[in-house]
């Protein structure tokens, strides 16, 4: 038979093994690990003027500086947001994305763009 308590059962944390994770809450990730990725027009607009190949994506995380690149690649899920009104915060971005997972950064010399791109989608 098993003990119950209000019709659920009694669960004590034993002497060995694994200890129990139930009831514990969920360690909130701190705001300072927080990658911010934002897309440069002002060097998309030189590229196309200039005829050069400047860096476009802006990747800051927390106290880190500023990571410039041709391409990223996001190691967990990431959220997009877009805001009508230009965020200060945010050096007056409109849309960008945040993560609280590993962002790698491309300069175009380094990185190969996939044969295969799975997660793409036609609509």
């Amino acid at each position: 038979m098993i003990p119950l308590s209000d019709g659920k059962p009694i669960i004590r944390e034993g002497k060995r093994g694994t200890k129990a994770r139930w009831g514990k809450k969920v360690k909130k990730p701190r705001k300072k690990d927080l990658a911010v990725v934002k897309v440069v027009r002002r060097n998309i607009d030189g590229n196309v003027s200039n005829k050069t190949n400047k860096t476009v994506i802006s990747v800051k995380g927390g106290n880190q500086r500023v990571n410039q690149g041709h391409a990223i690649d996001i190691h967990g899920p990431c959220r997009m947001f877009y805001s009508h009104e230009p965020r200060d915060d945010k050096g007056g971005a409109r849309v960008w994305l945040e993560t609280y997972f590993d962002v790698d950064v491309f300069v175009n010399e380094d990185w190969q763009a996939p044969l295969e791109l799975g997660c793409m989608t036609k609509m």
